[in-house]
Formats: C-alpha cells, structure tokens, sequence
C-alpha cells in the first residue's frame, strides 16, 4: 500500500474519532433522557466500530472489532510457569466461591482446606464486602428506583431473605446466589407488573407499583452511568486480569496460546481475550478444564477483594479530608406532593427551617414530618411549600452525595478511589454474572461438563429470560 494512502486512511480514522468524541460528549451533556442517550452513544460507537475494523482490517464481532497479537503470550507463560501450584489452587479456590459446598461436584480433587477456605470468603463477601457496595454504587448513575422516601423508622426482625440467601451461597456459591436472586427479582417484576395491569383495568392506573420497582439488570457503559476516564481504566484491568487467568491456567494444563487481545467497541474495551488450542482443551480430563473455565471467575473475584481493601482505606482515611457533602434528589414519585414541583437533582438545603449537610441530617427532620402537615424545602434551585400527604412523605427520593475540593489532589484523590471502587464492584459483578450458563460464560462451560445438552440448554434459556425480565424496570424508568 503507498505511505501517503496509507497515511491519509490513519488521518482519515483519528478525525472520525475526534468527531464521534464529540458527538457523544454533546450527547452526554443534552437534555435527552438517559435511554436515549445511551441508545443513541451505543449508536455511534456502533457506527465507530465498524469504520474502525474496516480501516485496520481488523476482525469484526458483534459489531465490536479484535485488537489481536502473540506479544503478551510470552508474559503469560513466565507468569504460570513461575507458581503452577499457586494457580491451581487458586482455580480450586474460585470453584468453591463459585459453587460453594457443591464444588466437589464438578471438581473431585478439592481438599476440604480449600472447601473451608472457599466457604469462608464467600461469607466475606457477603457480610463485609458487599454491606459497602453502596459506597462504589456512588459512581453507578441509574434512573432512581429504590422504593419508599426517606423516614427516620427503622427495620425489625429476622430477615428470612437475608439467611436464606446466605444458606444458597454457602451450598451453591454464587452461581446459586445470582441464579436465586435472578428468580426472585423476576417473580417481582412480574408480580408488579401484573398488579399494575390490574389496577389499569379496574380504575386509576397505580403508576406506583412498577416506579417502586428496581431493575436487577442494566448496562454498565463509561461516560453514561459511570465515569468515562475512571470507568474504561476500571473494565480494562478487569477485562485483562480475566482472560489472562484463563490463560495462565491453560498454560499450567500444557495448552499452547494461539493469540491474545481486546475486543474494542468503538474507543471501549469491552472485552479481553486468550485463545488456547480449543482442541486440546477439549480432551483434558473435565478437572484441569474446569480450572481453565473457572479461572477468570477466581481471578476477579481475587481482584475484587483486593480492591475493596484500597477502596475502604480511601473511604477511611483520604475521602473524608478531600470532600464535601450533600444531600440531593435523585427522583420523585408520581402524583405526591413534591410531583412536577421539585426538580430532580436539586440540591436540599434546608427541611423545616433545619440546614441539611448530610443524609443523617436530613433522616433526623425528615423522620418527624405529620400527616397533612406544611413542609417547607429549600433548595439550590428554589424554595418550596408542600402538603405533606397521609403517610406524612412528600414523595422525594434522595441520596447522599459527595464532590471532591477544589485543587489537584484532591481531584487524583478522588479519581484513585473512583477506580478502585469501580474496580471493586465490577470485579465482583463480572465473576458472579461469568457463573451463569449463558453460551460465551464460564458458567455455560462448567455446567457443560456435567449435565447433558439438552438440560444446558433449558438451563441457559431459563437465565436468558430472567435476565430479560430484570432489565424491563430499567427500560421503563430510563
């Protein structure tokens, strides 16, 4: 190819960048609704993406394009030759988290130190780890669902839920954890859903029913509901960390790697990938394949202990000196007093004369408002009086957030920790989802090993439709 053809083909791709750079940042920053404006990014990067691949005649994929090459393979085979028992145990370790109790079902050779161990991080995870989720969910911009406005009551009594699920993650791991809260968040939705109909066809549609209820599925796209720059640093080391687990364990088992790269969606990596030889992996006894198949799941899962471990030392000891906070409206229910009055994303500066700094400022007013009473709200977008309604709410929903001092270190302060805590909870989201028996998931191929096809299949279909039914709330509040 001459240079200068070759040269104006690489202007040619960085203005198209530069270009769909700024469409989606005019996107970001309109007033459009947040379906749209993800629709209509995913819509660029679409268009990007397929631009891209035809430029650098790269090899498409689900309108994403691979980024391929053997350079890392040599880095992967010093890192797996350097601790094979190390990574093995590792595998063996990610089985348990992952299936729990039930892990010498799929993987006979686990010790039951490893069980023990396995046993115990899975309680970790979900009595110290996942309570301050909250904290990394923070950076996650979704349309507000949570049901109920804020009231200084307090829940009582044994939450059946709560142990019931810890029993299901103690037996099944969290391959039986996301598959039963899956099932019960769809039987939700669906029970609300037919409860709004109900309410439809009977009198008055009760448009409450399905605002109360929260997606238990929704894409997770940078520079739309999470931070651009923090967001891709974040999905890029998960992406990396997963796929060259799995091939560090190929390489323990003997299998060569062919290639290894990224799957780009327009300028996102959306995925990362390690191609071993399919053919030998397919003869290994079903024990050392399942460590190949449960690796990226062990190893972000590892990751995401890790991070949670910065993410809490920041939280503790950096954030609280660098911030400042307040207390803003993330959304208000339909047909309540503060309905078409107070704006979304206002800012409450005051409740009842009282000044408002922090969420438990604003529980300690709020919790005191009566019935039918005036309520006085000032905020930095207005001052509002409202009849309090017969539960004694004004039907606000809010959510303490926090924003960084002005200066550079406070803004690298606060850039580290949105990467750690990013890193934290999409760590722990892509291993527990990587559980299910989706084709393309490690789930699909651990579940493959020892059940039939025809059951696979059934099993697949199932998880495929409780996801689709946990992203309907999403689609209707976006």
């Amino acid at each position: 190819m001459d240079k200068r053809a070759f040269s104006a083909k690489n202007v040619a791709l960085v203005a198209i960048m530069a270009v769909s750079l700024m469409v989606i940042g005019a996107l970001l920053y309109s007033g459009i609704s947040y379906l749209w404006k993800a629709s209509l990014t995913i819509l660029v990067l679409y268009a990007l993406s397929k631009y891209t691949a035809r430029s650098i005649n790269a090899e498409s994929m689900f309108g994403a394009y691979l980024l391929s090459s053997k350079k890392g393979i040599s880095t992967i085979y010093k890192i797996a030759d350097s601790h094979p028992k190390l990574w093995n145990a590792l595998a063996d370790w990610g089985m348990v988290i992952g299936f729990g109790a039930v892990a010498k079902y799929f993987f006979k050779n686990i010790s039951k130190k490893t069980v023990i161990i396995g046993i115990v991080s899975i309680l970790f995870v979900l009595y110290i780890m996942l309570p301050f989720s909250y904290l990394a969910f923070s950076f996650i911009n979704l349309p507000q669902t949570s049901s109920g406005s804020v009231s200084g009551q307090q829940a009582t009594g044994i939450n059946i839920a709560a142990y019931a699920l810890t029993a299901i993650a103690v037996i099944g791991g969290f391959a039986g954890f996301i598959a039963a809260t899956l099932v019960y968040s769809s039987w939700s939705i669906l029970y609300s859903i037919a409860a709004f109909a109900a309410s439809a066809v009977q009198s008055t549609p009760n448009y409450g029913i399905i605002a109360s209820q929260a997606p238990g599925v929704a894409p997770i796209i940078p520079g739309i509901n999470i931070p651009l720059a923090a967001g891709v640093i974040a999905l890029a080391l998960i992406l990396v960390v997963h796929e060259f687990s799995h091939g560090i364990l190929a390489r323990v088992a003997r299998i060569k790697i062919k290639r290894v790269g990224l799957l780009v969606f327009g300028l996102i990596p959306i995925g990362a990938f390690v191609e071993p030889e399919e053919k030998k992996v397919k003869k290994l006894k079903k024990d050392l394949s399942n460590r190949i198949f449960i690796a990226g799941v062990s190893a972000n899962m590892l990751t995401a202990m890790l991070f949670f471990v910065v993410m809490m030392f920041f939280a503790l000891y950096v954030i609280p000196s660098i911030m400042t906070q307040s207390v803003v409206v993330t959304a208000v229910e339909a047909n309540s007093p503060a309905y078409n009055t107070i704006p979304v994303g206002s800012t409450i500066l005051e409740w009842q004369g009282v000044k408002i700094s922090n969420i438990s400022s604003f529980v300690g007013v709020a919790g005191l408002d009566k019935p039918f009473n005036n309520i006085s709200v000032v905020t930095n977008k207005g001052t509002f009086s409202l009849i309090s309604n017969a539960a004694g709410k004004i039907g606000v929903y809010v959510n303490e957030q926090s924003f960084p001092k002005q200066g550079i270190l406070s803004g690298t302060g606060y850039f580290a920790y949105s990467v750690a805590a990013l890193s934290f909870l999409l760590s722990f989201l892509i291993a527990v989802v990587n559980l299910l028996p989706i084709p393309g998931f490690d789930g699909f191929r651990i579940y493959g090993s020892v059940m039939s096809k025809k059951n696979l299949r059934l099993l697949g279909s199932i998880a495929i439709l409780a996801l689709v039914i946990n992203a309907l709330p999403w689609i209707w509040h976006a």
